[in-house]
């Protein structure tokens, strides 16, 4: 049980890395491209320096509007940072219903935990 602990400690020991991303000035067709190759999470819409503009969903490029990804991308319900309790993390998410959360470092995207990599962490620790 020590060893779950420890290993989920903070975000960034189980958030994921090198997420594909959208620029923000991109068309909306090219978004539609990068969300169906995102497995069903969100994509991160960022501007010049990797600042976090907003988050696209599969049902956000459903209907005609914008014509640019950042002015379709809405604020994520949550954003968190790489050093904060990976438990508590997981219990916000919960409690909201949130299933992807971006993390931020300087407001700069970094990574993303979700359920999936919750999941696979839990998983992970306890055959370990």
């Amino acid at each position: 049980m020590t060893e779950q602990i420890q290993f989920l400690s903070s975000v960034q020991q189980i958030m994921s890395t090198g997420l594909s991303t959208v620029s923000a000035d991109q068309s909306v067709s090219a978004l539609r491209k990068a969300v169906e190759a995102s497995d069903g999470d969100p994509v991160p819409v960022v501007d010049g320096d990797d600042t976090l503009v907003g988050v696209v969903t599969a049902n956000d490029v459903l209907h005609d509007g914008p014509s640019t990804a950042g002015q379709l991308a809405s604020h994520p319900r949550m954003t968190v940072a790489p050093h904060e309790s990976a438990f508590s993390v997981v219990s916000r998410m919960l409690s909201r219903r949130v299933d992807w959360v971006p993390v931020l470092k300087d407001r700069k995207l970094v990574g993303a935990i979700s359920r999936r990599v919750v999941l696979s962490a839990f998983g992970e620790s306890r055959y370990a």
